[in-house]
């Protein structure tokens, strides 16, 4: 064979290799700003943004969104070759690990931070010995994890009744409804969907999981500690001060009140408060939760199979996606007691800048042209989240989170992602959640916690 076919057929193979693993159609050197993302469910809009400021400016973009976009992050930004923009949350661990390791570039004195609402910057600010604050990511939107719910079958079966909660016309909201705010009251609702299924009436179960997505439940699960325990403190408290192998087993008081108790069965109050609510969860959910897929249980929803998803905002443009003819509304999750109702969110479309940019005027340029009003506004149309990016129009533009939208700026009724202060991160916490909503074994979750808080414990002996 001669030299030239070798060197078409090398060429043919090196292309068929990389096109595998998500190769783009632009050459690894021929693009001006590499911007990386993890919502490839809003890659269509991405890609169009990067093409408008294409024609607009000369610059090329390399847009990227490929599976398992945290891990090959993570990968990259730790070996020096994070891409110019990168997307990561702020609320978890490797946000925390790339900002203390000097990878993320200072955006302080960037001209976009002018675009961006100052107070959702100052939430992720780092102040240095003189207290001069700095920002190394800018949050252009807000997602949150809450629960979906068919508003229109709550009103046709008189699920929305307050007398249904032992309530009276009193306790009904603005919309002239009463919709679940403690889990006693869902456990009310729970026994009247069980009925009306056993009867007949509908085929709903109350609620429709995904276990084959579990980052949609853990959400639940991080809050529910924090609202039995009173705070988020607290919760570290319980989890970190703990003697190693008593996460479960742990009476906590703080400042003379008692927040955790052992009982009868061995565990404590707060362990088993939560562990029963996720049980009940898991057993009123479809009978296929533990396998299904965030698509699965979104058709459940709109298919009038499911009354309720758990799931985050960064769901709506999937449950768009499947055009539900019902109306389809948010609400926070119950509270354990009659006034703490909780949702649990982070910044969710936030870029930081690599340390290490081939062209920082070809970047600066792009971040102030995602940022502009009119062009971040076709995003907000698609995604619909929370947005902090200035003069973007946003009444009556996603009905479906009117339910929670105020309680982002709600102390009282909005939590952190609590596992932004574990260095493990929150991959095991999801494991571990969905696996005991398929076992519901409490011993099994007892072992799974201390495994982790275990671990948790001598990283900070060793720090």
């Amino acid at each position: 064979m001669g030299w030239l076919k070798k060197l078409c057929l090398f060429s043919i193979i090196t292309c068929i290799i990389f096109s595998t693993v998500g190769c783009v159609s632009i050459k690894n050197d021929d693009y001006d700003v590499d911007f990386f993302v993890e919502k490839f469910e809003m890659l269509n809009t991405f890609q169009d943004i990067a093409s408008d400021f294409e024609k607009e400016t000369g610059y090329k973009v390399k847009v990227e969104s490929p599976s398992k976009a945290a891990t090959i992050i993570n990968d990259r930004v730790r070996n020096d070759v994070a891409p110019d923009i990168f997307q990561v949350y702020p609320g978890q661990t490797a946000y925390n690990i790339f900002q203390r390791e000097g990878k993320l570039r200072d955006v302080t004195s960037l001209s976009c931070v002018k675009n961006i609402d100052k107070s959702a910057l100052d939430m992720y600010e780092v102040k240095d010995k003189l207290r001069k604050k700095h920002y190394y990511t800018l949050p252009l939107s807000f997602s949150c994890e809450a629960l979906y719910y068919n508003e229109t079958l709550f009103h046709k079966y008189g699920y929305d009744k307050p007398e249904l909660y032992g309530k009276s016309q009193k306790d009904e909201d603005k919309n002239g409804q009463y919709l679940p705010r403690t889990w006693q009251d869902m456990e009310k609702l729970a026994s009247k969907v069980n009925q009306d299924k056993k009867g007949g009436v509908n085929k709903l179960s109350l609620f429709a999981l995904s276990g084959s997505d579990p980052y949609l439940i853990h959400g639940m699960h991080e809050a529910l500690w924090q609202q039995v325990l009173g705070s988020t403190d607290s919760a570290n408290r319980y989890f970190l001060n703990s003697p190693k192998g008593e996460v479960g087993k742990y009476e906590l008081k703080i400042s003379g009140k008692e927040l955790s108790m052992n009982e009868a069965n061995g565990y404590d109050s707060a362990f088993n408060k939560v562990s029963d609510i996720l049980t009940f969860v898991a057993d009123n959910s479809q009978s296929n939760y533990g396998t299904a897929k965030a698509a699965d249980a979104i058709t459940a929803l709109v298919k009038e199979q499911g009354l309720i998803f758990p799931a985050g905002t960064f769901s709506l443009p999937l449950i768009r996606q499947a055009k539900p003819k019902d109306k389809i509304k948010t609400m926070p999750f119950p509270g354990t007691t009659d006034d703490n109702q909780a949702i649990i969110s982070t910044a969710d479309l936030s870029l930081s800048v690599s340390n290490h940019v081939k062209n920082m005027k070809a970047v600066e340029a792009f971040l102030n042209y995602l940022t502009s009003p009119k062009v971040f506004q076709k995003y907000y149309d698609v995604d619909g989240n929370k947005t902090s990016v200035k003069g973007v129009k946003t009444k009556g533009r996603t009905p479906e989170l009117e339910g929670i939208e105020k309680l982002y700026t709600d102390p009282k009724h909005h939590v952190p992602w609590i596992h932004q202060y574990w260095k493990q991160g929150e991959s095991p916490i999801q494991t571990l959640t969905i696996n005991f909503m398929i076992t519901k074994n409490k011993n099994d979750l007892y072992n799974s916690l201390n495994q982790y808080f275990d671990v948790e414990k001598r990283m900070a002996d060793e720090n």
